[in-house]
């Protein structure tokens, strides 16, 4: 993936065969390259119109075509908007579109960024917690490993630590596992999934600590602690990960 070290906020949502896609929230920095850009799936619409956002996707399921086509919802969409993306020669498809910050941004307009004027701190009594990793499948996990050194969690892939197509470590200030309901559509050939974006327990992993709570789609995505204090993660570059339920979450 490219794009990923420019991003403000990424979501990590299971797609169909054990696998995850990744959808990217640029409100700082854009990136100079990003993708592959894929197909989008009705909940991604919905994490992005929550934020206010705008989607860009190459096609997607036919329930969430349906429903920007009939509501006009604001997305960008390769195989119509061709001009603001390319194909890379040496990727095979449908893993190949890429574009490009700048002409994004531009497709766009610029978004606001709310400010805030609290920095949240986990409470001293809350459990150490140096990596959390969730095992989507037999085959593939995703986590994070905390470095004290940088106060950030470093992106790990199946027991890798990992990075994008230049080399750059990815890497988080804060980090949610946010538990959600998912299953499969029913007679779906492509075993595509069906993840109501409604809220759920989760879990914020900052500074080295675990905070138990819940989440919720309001503004997009809000963390509340267990004792309701709703913690602003717009200070942090942060990184949602999405397990459904029965998933193996492991945190040390």
């Amino acid at each position: 993936q490219q794009g990923l070290v420019e991003a403000s906020s990424v979501l990590e949502f299971p797609v169909e065969g054990g696998r995850t896609a990744l959808m990217a929230v640029y409100t700082r920095n854009d990136p100079v390259q990003v993708g592959p850009v894929t197909s989008a799936r009705d909940y991604f619409l919905e994490a992005a119109l929550a934020v206010n956002g705008t989607l860009v996707h190459v096609g997607g399921a036919p329930s969430t075509l349906g429903r920007i086509a009939a509501q006009a919802l604001p997305t960008l969409d390769a195989l119509e908007e061709a001009d603001l993306f390319a194909r890379a020669p040496d990727r095979s498809a449908p893993f190949d579109v890429f574009s490009t910050g700048a002409a994004l941004r531009g497709a766009v307009g610029r978004l606001p960024i709310p400010v805030s004027g609290t920095l949240y701190v986990p409470p001293p009594d809350a459990p150490d917690a140096s990596a959390v990793t969730v095992a989507f499948s037999a085959g593939y996990s995703s986590g994070f490993r905390y470095v004290e050194g940088l106060d950030q969690y470093g992106w790990v892939r199946s027991g890798a630590d990992a990075g994008d197509t230049e080399g750059t470590a990815v890497a988080a200030d804060a980090v949610v596992v946010a538990r959600v309901v998912a299953f499969p559509y029913p007679d779906d050939p492509a075993g595509r999934l069906y993840l109501p974006y409604t809220g759920g327990a989760a879990t914020l992993y900052l500074r080295g600590k675990a905070v138990p709570g819940s989440w919720t789609p309001a503004g997009g995505f809000t963390f509340v602690g267990e004792t309701g204090v709703e913690v602003d993660l717009t200070p942090f570059k942060s990184w949602l990960l999405f397990a459904p339920e029965g998933t193996e979450v492991r945190a040390q």
